[in-house]
């Protein structure tokens, strides 16, 4: 009875260097938009800038704005605006914050409205939370990639 051997093979592999460790590219060509995308890397808003934002956009819906003025100054989809301010109100109720509202939540906007005084009580209490202005920042800028 013939004995199993042990034996190693090694396996040249050719690929595309685009300056990225993890990167291996088949083509040159995808190698080469990989290299171009990496020299405009996104640059992220600072966090505060985001939280107090979210502020803003919370506290000119609670006033009456509508989200298309505000998707239009703010160059954010209406979607987006609509998650601000339901994480702002979210975050309210945290036990954490100790703020005193609704125990039912979950309201209209038309009722939230309604209750104006109230919630623009509960938004102050969250950009204290958050260490920005009460009144927000209308960073009318884009996050989008910007050339580094």
């Amino acid at each position: 009875m013939e004995r199993v051997k042990k034996k190693t093979k090694y396996v040249e592999v050719e690929y595309w260097d685009c300056g990225e460790e993890s990167h291996s590219h088949r083509s040159e060509r995808v190698a080469q938009v990989c290299f171009n995308g990496s020299q405009t890397k996104r640059v992220y808003m600072p966090e505060q800038m985001r939280l107090g934002r979210k502020i803003y956009v919370a506290r000119e819906v609670i006033k009456g704005r509508t989200y298309d003025s505000l998707s239009k100054e703010l160059k954010i989809s209406n979607g987006s605006l609509r998650v601000y301010v339901e994480k702002v109100f979210r975050i309210s109720r945290h036990p954490k914050l100790e703020l005193n509202h609704d125990p039912e939540g979950g309201c209209s906007l038309d009722e939230m409205r309604l209750y104006k005084a109230q919630n623009l009580y509960l938004i102050s209490g969250v950009a204290k939370y958050w260490c920005v202005p009460e009144e927000g920042i209308a960073f009318k800028g884009s996050a989008r990639p910007a050339t580094v």
